[in-house]
């Protein structure tokens, strides 16, 4: 089934190309079920936009996901947001799940991100309007995970977001290392598993948008904004497509 989906060699080997499509037709990520579409206009229309902004912190309504002045006097003053495009739980999460483990396909993603809402696209505008970040980085995958899937989904999204801000999208973040999956972890086990996986350099960059596929527990987005921080990164806003809670 991995093969079934190869936009990554098509790229590389656009003569052959036909020939791929041919042999391992591309199928919808969403419904598996109409050839030639990596997302099909059925799908699309399932996409449910995450309209609810919230704080990190107490979970309350906030405006573009900033987090309240009283939740970060009273914790951990490490993001200063999330913001998030898509609810996880429906057709955008069966994409990204599908095109990261099943089809290894980041053209799915990559044409997900077409659809984020022109309503979330204005807010995303708006947002640096009053932030003016200077870059957009995104959370990095191990070696490892890198050869076996063959493409990181985080950053495929940080260079949609970034033309959509008209903002550059530098790799300040690796990944030092490979963390098990935790989709079946309670938020405690989940803050505990990024301790000390990653590795930061600043490269002059003092305010960043932080992409990640998705935000649940948030204990990677955390653990990546402080490892930002500590490298002299003073301003750090989480952006995912999608959120899990």
């Amino acid at each position: 089934p991995i093969l079934r989906n190869t936009p990554n060699l098509c790229m590389r080997y656009a003569p052959l190309s036909w020939l791929a499509e041919f042999i391992f037709p591309t199928f919808c990520c969403g419904c598996n079920r109409r050839p030639g579409v990596v997302i099909c206009s059925s799908c699309s229309k399932h996409l449910a936009p995450y309209n609810k902004q919230t704080c990190f912190w107490c979970k309350e309504e906030t405006p573009l996901g900033i987090i309240h002045q009283s939740c970060r006097l009273s914790n951990e003053p490490i993001l200063r947001g999330i913001f998030s495009i898509f609810w996880y739980a429906g057709m955008a999460g069966r994409i990204v799940r599908n095109a990261k483990y099943r089809f290894h396909n980041p053209t799915a993603i990559q044409e997900l991100c077409q659809y984020i809402p022109l309503s979330h696209r204005f807010d995303l505008l708006t947002l640096q309007h009053h932030i003016k970040a200077q870059a957009i980085t995104y959370i990095p995958l191990s070696r490892d995970a890198i050869r076996k899937r063959g493409f990181n989904q985080s950053e495929h999204i940080a260079r949609q977001v970034g033309s959509i801000m008209n903002l550059p999208v530098r790799a300040l973040l690796s990944k030092t290392t490979e963390t098990p999956n935790q989709a079946s972890k309670g938020r405690a086990a989940r803050m505990q598993l990024y301790n000390n996986v990653f590795h930061a350099s600043s490269r002059g960059v003092t305010s960043v948008y932080l992409v990640d596929d998705v935000v649940t527990s948030g204990a990677t987005l955390k653990e990546a904004a402080k490892v930002l921080k500590k490298a002299g990164i003073g301003k750090v806003w989480g952006v995912t497509l999608a959120h899990g809670n």
